[in-house]
């Protein structure tokens, strides 16, 4: 391989690295802003989880145990 094409790869490296932090900087610059936000939405999450898995499998389960 030619040497400008090393050097041509190693720029490319480097600047995909420097955008990929810059990107991880901005997700956590978002989560920091977001944090209250961002909690309650997984409350919420969690909360509908729950929900469905309370009644879609625990308790057709326990419906079929007693009915046995």
């Amino acid at each position: 391989m030619p040497e400008n094409a090393n050097r041509t790869i190693e720029k490319t490296e480097a600047g995909f690295l420097k955008r990929r932090l810059g990107s991880v900087r901005a997700a956590l610059s978002y989560l920091k802003q977001n944090r209250k936000r961002l909690f309650w939405l997984w409350i919420a999450y969690q909360t509908v989880k729950g929900l469905l898995t309370l009644s879609l499998i625990w308790l057709p389960l326990l419906l079929l145990w007693l009915n046995r």
